[in-house]
């Protein structure tokens, strides 16, 4: 009986441990004595080897996996991008093998605290790129989890902060329609493709959750690629899980603080064209609000961004802005400079106006005047209208002081037949044997000031001062405006208010030529009767030659010799009344060269609105037009944004 119940007592005994089981630390601690080197990997492992029955060790299978729970503002200027989120590996370690409940074992599963950790061997990985990287710790916050299954497989998780590089710089051109490629990119430093071999999870994204909830304000993710990189080198091979997030900027925020205030300056600044040229106060304080409104727009768009080797497009834009208003300013400045520079040479066009007629110096080279007819007969009739004549003669005398009302006269004295047009004729006959041209400014003159005073006939003719009679051709016309503020009326018998003696001449006639005289011939004759003998011989020649001359179109002669004509008859008219000018009104070198050839030039810049008035417009929309083609008309970026679930959910 005793000997019976020792039996019993001793199978309790041994079936103790068999009813109560083994604890998932007795399972830990048992794997951990037997485990070894923690710096072995497990296919190098005796039970590893044992599997491989004398083959040669294969490389150890790692998969990894990321999951983001946020992104980090993108920091263009230090080229950073990052987001935090958790790290999930996976790998196989024979050494860790337990029975499972299938097999008869207590767990399926073994949880490893921070010390048990640190027992057995664990991968080591590295970032290309890395700036920081937050891993688990006890006193920050974060957390890790190990698990080993029964047949050795293990899953590492951690909650794990990332900050890499990211080369903005090299896609900045299009800002703020840019998209940037940023790339995340691990594996293991010290192990090659025959030692470890890093891959993504199968069937699994690689960077779960990259647009998602994890989105930005500014940026999105348009585009995702992963891939499995195996990096040939002359050393060794190394593998590498890589993963690719495009991040595509939402232009909004910057097209309304930037682009659109550099619009809107640029319009205000081309405003200013149209306020008074001579309002200069105004037109600078617009001018240079316009510009340090648009200068601190460009310095802080600068600040936000890289030093890339090629401008950002909203940058270039801005800059272009600035210098649109700059040059509305310089604008300010060349128009108030021109009305400077017309007033210093309307005072020395009056002083040359006052010594030295410019209806003297016509006189002085009625040839060249003749020269130059075909040159200024634009329509090839072989005839002048007012406008070509008064277009040819400012053109020969550029520089000295004459009115289109002066030329008016003048073309009216040669305009013989009534007809508003002057030939070649008219021109070389009535220059040479009218007296008129010779005396039209200076009759005027002398009845102001009475300057041939005491003088006799032969002396007035002999210093150009003949006065105007009945006789004088212009005696039978309105009175008319000299340029000068003088009123010439006719009166019987001489010019009213004239002191000067007269040289005899023919009666003056009784009467116009009648008016049934209509005919070229007819009308020539009839003015050359009525006007007395002198302008009689003279249109006789006129009208030896009106059959073949006035009315039928001239021959042309040889372009290019026309050409050299007319410019050496154009220089030495000009010469002549330049080295005259000098010569008579003591005027040195620098002073001939800013009357005559400086200021006349920049007189014209007081006009230089009228041209900006249209010009700057056009420029501009030419520059806007063609930025806006660099970037496809937003229309490339917007559809790119459209792929992007948080994109669509923030509209």
């Amino acid at each position: 009986m005793r000997s019976r119940q020792s039996v019993l007592v001793l199978l309790a005994a041994g079936c103790a441990p068999l009813a109560a089981g083994e604890s998932d630390a007795e399972i830990k601690g048992r794997l951990l004595a037997d485990y070894g080197a923690t710096s072995t990997r497990p296919s190098l492992s005796a039970p590893a080897r044992a599997d491989a029955q004398g083959a040669p060790p294969q490389a150890d299978d790692l998969r990894v996996q990321g999951y983001i729970e946020k992104y980090h503002p993108l920091d263009m200027t230090s080229s950073i991008y990052g987001f935090d989120g958790y790290l999930r590996t996976w790998w196989s370690d024979p050494r860790l093998r337990f029975n499972g409940t299938a097999n008869g074992g207590d767990t399926d599963k073994l949880s490893f605290g921070h010390v048990e950790r640190n027992q057995i061997w664990k991968p080591t990985f590295y970032w290309e790129g890395a700036k920081k990287i937050t891993l688990p710790k006890a006193d920050t916050g974060t957390g890790e989890l190990l698990e080993v299954y029964p047949d050795g497989s293990i899953w590492w998780s951690r909650q794990v902060s990332f900050e890499l590089s990211c080369s903005f710089a090299k896609s900045l051109d299009q800002l703020p329609f840019d998209t940037h490629t940023c790339h995340f990119m691990m594996g293991m430093y010290a192990d090659t493709s025959t030692e470890s071999y890093v891959r993504w999870k199968k069937d699994a994204v690689a960077l779960s959750n990259n647009d998602g909830s994890a989105c930005l304000p500014q940026w999105y993710v348009t585009n995702f690629v992963q891939e499995d990189v195996l990096q040939v080198y002359s050393s060794a091979n190394y593998t590498y899980a890589k993963a690719t997030l495009s991040f595509s900027r939402s232009p909004d925020v910057f097209i309304q603080t930037y682009l659109l205030p550099a619009l809107l300056l640029v319009f205000c600044g081309y405003c200013g064209f149209f306020i008074d040229p001579r309002a200069t106060p105004a037109r600078v304080a617009l001018g240079m609000l316009a510009i340090v409104v648009s200068a601190n727009n460009f310095v802080n768009l600068s600040k936000l961004l890289p030093t890339s080797p090629h401008p950002a497009w909203l940058l270039r834009v801005v800059l272009g802005c600035l210098y649109f208003n700059a040059y509305g300013m310089v604008n300010v400045v060349i128009v108030s400079f021109g009305i400077l520079s017309a007033k210093w040479l309307k005072e020395r066009q009056d002083e040359l106006a006052e010594y030295m007629p410019w209806e003297r110096m016509l006189h002085l080279h009625s040839d060249k005047l003749v020269q130059l007819f075909e040159e200024w007969d634009q329509e090839g009739d072989g005839f002048l209208t007012r406008k070509e004549f008064r277009r040819g003669v400012q053109h020969i005398l550029k520089g000295v002081p004459i009115t289109k009302l002066e030329l008016n006269d003048l073309f009216e004295e040669l305009d013989s037949d009534g007809s508003r047009t002057v030939s070649i004729v008219e021109m070389r006959d009535l220059l040479k044997a009218a007296d008129a041209l010779k005396t039209y400014h200076t009759t005027i003159r002398d009845s102001q000031s009475g300057w041939t005073d005491g003088m006799t006939a032969e002396e007035a003719e002999a210093n150009d001062l003949v006065p105007e009679t009945p006789d004088n051709p212009r005696s039978t016309r309105a009175p008319r405006r000299h340029g000068h503020g003088a009123t010439v009326a006719p009166a019987p018998g001489s010019r009213s208010g004239s002191p000067t003696k007269s040289k005899p001449t023919s009666p003056a006639p009784t009467e116009d030529p009648p008016a049934a005289a209509t005919t070229p011939r007819a009308l020539a004759a009839g003015w050359a009767a009525a006007r007395g003998p002198v302008q009689a011989q003279s249109m006789q020649r006129v009208l030896k030659r009106m059959d073949s001359t006035i009315f039928r179109k001239p021959k042309k002669t040889d372009s290019s010799q026309g050409r050299r004509l007319s410019r050496e008859a154009v220089k030495a008219v000009r010469l002549n009344y330049v080295h005259r000018a000098a010569e008579d009104l003591d005027m040195g070198f620098w002073k001939t060269f800013k009357t005559f050839r400086l200021f006349p030039v920049l007189a014209k810049l007081q006009y230089a609105d009228h041209v900006a008035r249209v010009a700057f417009p056009v420029v501009f929309a030419i520059f806007i037009f063609s930025e806006l083609g660099a970037v496809g008309w937003f229309e490339p970026h917007y559809e790119r944004l459209s792929h992007s679930k948080c994109y669509l959910d923030s509209r």
